[in-house]
């Protein structure tokens, strides 16, 4: 089995190593005919998270994504993926290849058995200059002007999202005043107005101003936006012709990102996968989830797991196959470490239970409709994060009248 990967990332090397670890692990030498290649315009795709700890740090710290042994890591650009079987005048096929696909590089053609989409996402443009971050070359000039900088000096920031929190108290940190302005009343409108509200109260150095998504760019002398991102690939091949056998949406390159099932697989192409940032799970028990850099590891580390056992013929297809995982995400604002785990809130119900005190260190317990806990959103207390993970990956949920206040969530997932 031939796998080319599309993009370097968490997702994309994630899934690669897992490959070549499971065919290793029956055929300690990679047999002759299984490959893996990734593809990345890249020299070197780093790891972009801990931004909050270097970005206004005297030095940058980018931890690089490493593919591991066995691995071809081609630096280029994908300008199409097409069925190999296709034929044209300008592009006859070629027997001798016997791949189901072809991805089209700046570098050669790569012949593919499988392939899997792991672009990412690429940061929307804001209407004005403004510093974006969103590789290593774009984190070092935003590094560079910050440090340019006089102390002090009043800076914008666009973004109500994690990463417009980090740069912002990543600044103050260094002696900025950063002004956060937002599109509704509060940041963070993926997590509860609880955590929302204790996070504002706790960034005292930072100014937020609500309602206002389109400022008056003269107002600061540099500004950074984290705005949102769109996906970033190439077409599933042969779009135009397949609508019909996919679910719904557009496949070019838009924010939906590429439409797949339980198995990660794109519905209407056969060994065509999505992972990480750019897949839009549609079935299934992960149906909606939104990847963030956790998932999009475990989503690679599944896969590539599934297809090294097609290559060695432990699994015939993925058919049945189900990707799933508990979803989670950290931030680190400064002395602040955030953290959320299970469902998103609009599965849940009611008010949530809270644990602990919200100016200090804090949990809110999040229910479906039926009282089974489904989401844990943690303030400043890693461990009792670790904890909810592994409760919630469990079949022992706790009922909201198993919470009152002497509830813990580490004796509660070491019963």
């Amino acid at each position: 089995m031939r796998v080319v990967i599309i993009g370097g990332g968490a997702a994309g090397t994630a899934c690669a190593r897992s490959f070549v670890q499971t065919v290793a692990s029956t055929h300690p030498d990679l047999p002759a005919e299984c490959s893996v290649t990734v593809v990345d315009p890249l020299e070197q795709p780093v790891e972009l998270p801990p931004l909050s700890k270097s970005l206004a740090a005297e030095e940058l710290s980018l931890v690089p994504h490493m593919t591991g042994e066995n691995v071809v890591r081609v630096q280029a650009t994908v300008s199409e993926v097409r069925e190999a079987s296709e034929t044209s005048e300008a592009r006859p096929a070629e027997p001798s290849v016997r791949a189901r696909y072809i991805v089209e590089t700046s570098a050669g053609e790569l012949p593919a058995d499988a392939v899997v989409y792991a672009t990412g996402l690429t940061p929307r443009t804001p209407t004005f200059d403004a510093v974006t971050v969103h590789d290593r070359a774009s984190a070092t000039r935003a590094h560079q002007a910050i440090h340019a900088l006089e102390p002090g000096t009043s800076v914008g920031v666009l973004g109500s999202g994690f990463l417009a929190l980090e740069i912002a108290r990543g600044l103050a940190d260094a002696g900025h005043r950063p002004h956060v302005y937002l599109r509704g009343d509060r940041p963070l409108p993926k997590v509860s107005a609880q955590l929302a509200q204790a996070v504002m109260a706790l960034h005292e150095p930072v100014t937020f101003v609500p309602h206002t998504p389109e400022p008056d760019p003269t107002q600061h002398p540099l500004w950074f936006a984290a705005v949102g991102a769109t996906s970033a690939g190439p077409a599933l091949p042969n779009a135009g012709r397949n609508l019909e056998s996919v679910h719904s949406g557009n496949l070019a390159t838009t924010h939906a990102g590429y439409p797949v099932g339980p198995d990660l697989q794109v519905a209407g192409f056969p060994g065509v996968y999505a992972i990480g940032d750019c897949a839009r799970i549609e079935e299934g028990p992960m149906k909606g989830i939104e990847p963030a850099e956790a998932a999009a590891t475990s989503m690679g580390r599944w896969l590539g797991a599934v297809l090294g056992e097609q290559a060695t013929g432990e699994r015939a297809s993925t058919q049945g196959a189900t990707w799933t995982d508990v979803p989670w995400h950290w931030s680190f604002q400064g002395p602040l470490r955030i953290f959320t785990a299970g469902q998103s809130l609009s599965a849940t119900n009611g008010e949530p239970v809270l644990l602990g005190d919200p100016t200090h260190r804090a949990q809110w317990l999040f229910f479906t409709p039926d009282n089974t806990l489904a989401r844990v959103e943690t303030l400043n207390n890693p461990g009792a994060h670790n904890a909810a993970k592994r409760v919630l990956a469990s079949q022992d949920l706790p009922h909201r009248s198993d919470a009152d206040q002497s509830f813990d969530m580490r004796t509660w997932a070491s019963r």
